[in-house]
C-alpha cells in the first residue's frame, strides 16, 4: 500500500483522494463479507456506536496522516514512523482499558521512540555542520515527521478502540 501511495503521490494525486478510494474499497469489501457471514448491523449495536464512530474518525486521521507522510518523506522513513503505532496502542490500552504495561512494554516504547529519533534526525539533536541544507526543506521534513507521528498515535488510538469494542461484544467485522 505504501509503495502505491508513493507512486500515486508522485503523479500529483492528493493524499485525501487516495484515502477516500482506499476507504471505499475496504468498506465495500467489509460490507459484502459481513453481509454474507453475519446478521449484525453494519453500524454495530446502538450502545457501542460512540466507540465505533470514534474509531472511524481516528482511523481516518491516522490514514490521512500516514498517506501525507508517505508523500513528503522517503517511504522507509514514513513506514518506520508508522510502525510506532503499537507503542501508542500499548500506552493507550494501559491508560484507558487497564491493560498491563510492565517493564517490557516500557523498554519497547523507549526503543521505539529512539528509533523514530534516529529516522527523523531532528536538527537540534543531529546538527550537521556545513551541510548547507535548505531551512525550508528541513522545516517541511520536520512537519511531515510530526504529522507521521500524529498518524501513528491515531492508529494506536484506533486499535485501542477496536479492542474496547471487542470487549463490549461487537462482532469482529463491525469495528473494522
Amino acid at each position: 500500500m505504501g509503495l502505491m501511495v508513493k507512486v500515486l503521490s508522485a503523479q500529483s494525486i492528493p493524499s485525501f483522494e487516495m484515502v477516500m478510494i482506499r476507504s471505499a474499497i475496504v468498506a465495500s469489501y467489509t460490507m459484502g463479507f459481513q453481509r454474507i457471514s453475519q446478521k449484525d448491523s453494519y453500524w454495530g449495536r446502538p450502545k457501542n456506536r460512540g466507540i465505533l464512530l470514534g474509531r472511524a474518525c481516528v482511523g481516518f486521521v491516522a490514514m490521512s496522516c500516514f498517506f501525507f507522510s508517505i508523500s513528503e518523506l522517503p517511504l522507509k522513513d514514513a513506514t518506520v514512523i508508522n510502525f510506532t503505532s503499537p507503542m501508542f496502542t500499548a500506552v493507550f490500552a494501559w491508560i484507558f482499558l487497564g491493560e498491563p504495561f510492565g517493564i517490557q512494554e516500557v523498554a519497547a516504547t523507549a526503543f521505539s521512540f529512539l528509533g523514530v529519533l534516529m529516522v527523523a534526525q531532528p536538527p537540534f539533536l543531529f546538527h550537521r555542520l556545513g551541510s548547507g541544507s535548505d531551512p525550508g526543506l528541513e522545516s517541511r521534513r520536520a512537519a511531515a515527521v510530526l504529522i507521521g507521528c500524529v498518524g501513528a498515535a491515531c492508529a494506536g488510538a484506533a486499535y485501542t478502540l477496536v479492542r474496547a469494542a471487542g470487549k463490549l461484544g461487537e462482532p469482529p467485522l463491525v469495528p473494522v
